[in-house]
């Protein structure tokens, strides 16, 4: 609040200011000229200020991870990574639930190169125990259709 306060006095002497100089200097040749220069004064005494504790209002919030401009294609690997390991863990929950499978758990380890071509990926689909008898069935269909390397576990 005190910044509130600071912030709209400053602004005031200001505007004081300014008037008396275009009081004082009404009907020079270079009128237009002073009243600019008046104008960038005023805007700036409102703006600056504000500009600064947005400035400092954004240093305090928690912000995402911060990064230097040499880890962008580390920062992009990963967000790729993150994008197609989503992407494939719904594919195979909707595969399976095509066929009737509900998996307890689904997670898909991949692994993308410096060029960004997918290396590798495998699938664990956990299974709850009235379902274990579905574990070929799940297997069969990640491996041979999704032609994606799969593990079944069995949990309670």
């Amino acid at each position: 609040m005190e910044g509130v306060i600071q912030w709209a006095v400053t602004v005031s002497v200001c505007a004081a200011a300014s008037c008396i100089v275009e009081m004082l200097l009404s009907d020079t040749a270079f009128e237009k000229m002073v009243r600019l220069v008046l104008g960038i004064f005023m805007l700036s005494a409102i703006v600056l200020p504000a500009g600064k504790a947005f400035s400092e209002l954004t240093r305090q919030l928690p912000s995402a991870e911060r990064f230097e401009v040499s880890d962008i294609p580390e920062v992009l690997g990963k967000q790729q990574e993150t994008y197609l390991t989503e992407q494939l863990v719904g594919l195979i929950d909707s595969k399976l639930r095509e066929n009737g499978i509900t998996s307890a758990k689904t997670e898909v380890q991949t692994d993308i190169g410096s060029d960004g071509s997918i290396l590798m990926i495998t699938a664990e689909v956990s299974l709850h125990r009235k379902d274990a008898q579905k574990s070929n069935v799940v297997n069969s269909i990640v491996q041979e259709e999704l032609q994606i390397g799969c593990r079944t576990i069995i949990v309670e």
